[in-house]
């Protein structure tokens, strides 16, 4: 994505990056927007800073524009404006990427109502489809949020946030006041295997290893659990929220890891579903616990198609 140096900044993950950009938007008073189901960091982000985002519907595509729409025209009434968090590629925890046709209804309805967008594009180097970021069709609108942890190395702690120009300045003035910059040893660290092509070496197999883990759980779900949607490194199994708390509960129960399915959903939403990273585990560890939570969803569908 083309940026400049006058409005990037260099950040310890990701996750300071989003932080920096909730940070400017709430500073500028605007309403918070986020799907229904979304990535836990944001949502932790506003209940620490006593934000109460509002919930907008999306589908298996992700965001609905004609959803976003009733939202930004209600804010419009209220004399406020709006602030969208999205992740269009590679959704963390749906897996959903938004198509061409609603990154262009998006970024049209956000210049329309002139409401800013917080990109969150952290697994887009993992995907295959090639679409435009938000942050290319919007520069002017768009807080873009990048990082090496997904693509490179979960170890490397390289962030960065791209701010549209107005904001360059504060942008820096929060980054100052909390670590003041990335950490330059990785800096360095970054631009070596960027000048001696390690980095594309390293992403060549990182995107390598997480198509095999997809075929693999693509393997042992396609047969009885077709609703699972497989993508980057994770899988998602939609279900209602009561049904996902027990199915979570029953797989920490017996071993395997996972965040709790109400990390993911804003208050008050009923749909949910569970979430399973396919990244750490050695393949064999990996295809025994597929197959573990595999035998507990299907029992847990038997049982509720049973009453």
């Amino acid at each position: 994505m083309p940026a400049t140096g006058a409005r990037t900044l260099l950040c310890n993950g990701a996750q300071q990056a989003l932080a920096v950009a909730v940070d400017l938007v709430d500073a500028a008073g605007v309403q918070m927007l986020v799907e229904p189901i979304t990535y836990p960091g944001i949502l932790d982000l506003c209940r620490r800073r006593n934000i109460t985002p509002r919930a907008v519907a999306s589908d298996e595509d992700g965001l609905l524009p004609e959803a976003l729409e009733r939202h930004l025209h209600a804010l419009k009434a209220e004399g406020r404006r709006g602030a969208v968090y999205v992740m269009p590629t590679i959704h963390n925890p749906t897996t959903s990427t938004l198509p061409l046709t609603r990154r262009d209804a998006i970024v049209r309805l956000c210049r329309a109502y002139d409401a800013w967008i917080l990109e969150d594009d952290v697994y887009a180097p993992l995907a295959d489809e090639g679409l435009p970021a938000l942050a290319q069709l919007a520069p002017e609108r768009v807080f873009y949020v990048g990082s090496l942890s997904k693509i490179v190395s979960p170890g490397l702690r390289m962030g960065w946030l791209v701010v549209p120009p107005a904001f360059a300045a504060a942008a820096e003035a929060i980054l100052a006041s909390s670590t003041t910059t990335a950490a330059p040893l990785s800096c360095f660290l970054l631009v070596t295997w960027l000048e001696d092509r390690a980095v594309d070496t390293l992403m060549g197999a990182l995107k390598q290893e997480a198509a095999a883990r997809r075929a693999l759980a693509e393997t042992i779900f396609a047969d009885t659990l077709p609703e699972v949607r497989i993508a980057g490194f994770h899988l998602w199994l939609p279900r209602p929220l009561p049904e996902a708390d027990r199915l979570a509960a029953d797989a920490q129960a017996r071993g395997l890891l996972l965040l709790p399915p109400r990390s993911f959903a804003l208050d008050g939403t009923e749909a949910a579903g569970v979430r399973l990273c396919l990244g750490p585990p050695p393949h064999a560890e990996l295809e025994r616990a597929l197959r573990l939570f595999k035998r507990l969803a299907t029992d847990a569908s038997s049982q509720r198609a049973n009453i």
